[in-house]
C-alpha cells in the first residue's frame, strides 16, 4: 500500500493477516465436556493490533468447575505486567443463573485465553456451571500483541 507515493507509510502496513479461529469453551479449574452446535471465530491482525469476533452456541455441557474461560485466540496478548487486561463485553444468554448484566471477558497477559467476570463486579468470576444446553456467547474486541 502506498499513500501518495510515500514508501515510508507503506512499510507501516506490511504486517496484515486475517483468518478464522475456533473458540473453545472451558473452565479455570477443570474442563467441562462441551459440544458446541454453532461456533465461529474471525480475526484481523494489523501490526500489533488484533481484532477478534466470535460466537458459540452450547449444544450440551457437563462437568467442569471454576471460572468461565474461552481459549484458542490466534495470538497471545501483549504482556503489560498486570493480572488481566479488559478485552470485551460479551452478550451471553440463557445461563442457569442470571449474571445481572453482561459478562466482561478479561484477556490474560501474554496468553491466548479469556476469563469471564461479572460486568457489575469484575472481581466476581462467572462459573462455568452457569452454562447449559442452549447458552450462547458472542463478542468482538481488539487487543495488543507483542
Amino acid at each position: 500500500i502506498s499513500f501518495n507515493g510515500d514508501t515510508a507509510a507503506a512499510n507501516a502496513l506490511d504486517d496484515y493477516e486475517e483468518g478464522a479461529w475456533t473458540p473453545v469453551l472451558t473452565a479455570a479449574t477443570s474442563a467441562p465436556t462441551v459440544s458446541l452446535t454453532h461456533v465461529s471465530g474471525y480475526y484481523v491482525k494489523i501490526g500489533s493490533l488484533v481484532y477478534i469476533r466470535f460466537g458459540m452456541y452450547v449444544g450440551s455441557i457437563s462437568g467442569g468447575s471454576g471460572a468461565l474461560r474461552i481459549t484458542g485466540l490466534p495470538f497471545a496478548g501483549k504482556t503489560y505486567s498486570s493480572y488481566r487486561q479488559p478485552a470485551a463485553i460479551s452478550n451471553t444468554q440463557n445461563l442457569t443463573s442470571d449474571p445481572d448484566g453482561p459478562v466482561i471477558l478479561f484477556l490474560f497477559d501474554g496468553d491466548t485465553k479469556l476469563e469471564g467476570r461479572l460486568f457489575n463486579n469484575a472481581d466476581t468470576a462467572v462459573p462455568i456451571s452457569h452454562f447449559q444446553a442452549g447458552s450462547w456467547c458472542i463478542a468482538n474486541f481488539s487487543y495488543d500483541v507483542s
